[in-house]
């Protein structure tokens, strides 16, 4: 009947997410030494005098669990990550030309794993993964931007891609046509690179140039909103001097 009483204790002394760093707060306001994996027995606790502290091993089992779960769930995220791959395409059968496939799970695990980054920094139990956590947030935050500026670029590029194909507007517009070719030879670098490691993360990397991708696709959006800009006045004056065109 007296040892009934020690249970609970005993049961949050036994929690298997207790670490060493919970152990030594414990043997500490006992008012005992602890050294990490030191050996020791139920005995030494009880006769150190650990059931005057009950509602202190309650709070620190406690913690043990909620760090564990945080641990569990940014492993999760992590490995989420590892294998996940982007699918590229190739682009109307033209040999060494690719696109990016569907983006529908990429977009649908990246919005799932920022909710659950930005619950996990609200947690009271955060203090020994935070820097990790943070560090995840940071990196998915510049992932879905990048890949934002790559569907933008993808898809002006791919739309003025037929239109500067053709030599009349390439004589009509050789600056547009000029800053398409840059776009262009960057498009393919990026895309080639892709093709050949289309491990999602790794896009993260910086290009050979040493820019990183999401400034590559910056300026690339940049020079394709200044060429559609000038293609749309051009057609203008074609709509004017043709007012069937």
């Amino acid at each position: 009947s007296d040892f009934k009483g020690l249970m609970p204790t005993v049961m949050d002394l036994g929690n298997p997410n207790m670490a060493n760093r919970h152990f030594a707060k414990i043997f500490g306001t006992c008012g005992m030494t602890y050294f990490d994996d030191m050996p020791f027995t139920l005995r030494n606790l009880v006769e150190g005098g650990v059931m005057a502290f009950k509602d202190l091993v309650v709070d620190t089992s406690g913690t043990a669990s909620g760090e564990a779960q945080l641990k569990d769930s940014l492993a999760k995220i992590v490995k989420g990550w590892e294998d996940l791959a982007f699918i590229v395409l190739n682009h109307r059968d033209q040999h060494g030309l690719f696109i990016l496939g569907s983006l529908e799970e990429i977009f649908m695990l990246l919005e799932d794993n920022q909710v659950t980054l930005m619950t996990m920094l609200g947690s009271r139990y955060i203090a020994t993964i935070q820097e990790e956590v943070e560090e995840w947030s940071k990196k998915l935050a510049v992932l879905s931007e990048t890949i934002d500026e790559w569907v933008a670029c993808q898809r002006n590029w791919m739309y003025l891609e037929n239109i500067f194909g053709a030599e009349d507007i390439q004589k009509q517009l050789p600056a547009e046509s000029q800053k398409f070719l840059i776009v262009d030879r960057s498009w393919k670098q990026i895309m080639t690179r892709t093709n050949g490691n289309p491990r999602v993360t790794d896009c993260l990397e910086p290009l050979e140039s040493g820019i990183s991708l999401l400034e590559a696709f910056t300026m690339n959006n940049e020079a394709l909103e200044s060429i559609q800009k000038s293609l749309e006045e051009y057609l203008e004056t074609k709509r004017m001097a043709f007012p069937r065109f």
